[in-house]
């Protein structure tokens, strides 16, 4: 999986106050570097600080993302849209036993 190159700037609120052209370019420029590396483009997508909007989740669909991590806190199941799949915030504090969901 992935973020993005160089947008992880809390100044931008994440993804939200950058332009389409700006996003796109910085993704399709991870996925450049991300294939020169190792042979494969991401197909996983992480947003700075779980901060994006409808265009920026458009964008990342043509750029060739097909599953989206949110930062909110939840489960997977058979319906969760692979565009927004919710994240558990794993914590010192708590057992692993505690992420199983129910």
């Amino acid at each position: 999986g992935c973020h993005t190159y160089n947008l992880h700037n809390f100044a931008t609120k994440g993804v939200q106050n950058v332009s389409a052209e700006t996003l796109k370019d910085d993704l399709k420029l991870f996925q450049s570097i991300m294939y020169d590396q190792f042979g494969i483009f991401s197909k996983v997508l992480a947003w700075p600080y779980g901060m994006y909007t409808v265009e920026s989740m458009k964008v990342a669909h043509e750029v060739g993302f097909q599953y989206v991590m949110a930062s909110w806190s939840g489960y997977l199941s058979q319906v969760t849209d692979p565009m927004d799949i919710p994240r558990m915030h794993v914590t010192k504090t708590e057992p692993l036993s505690h992420y199983l969901g129910e």
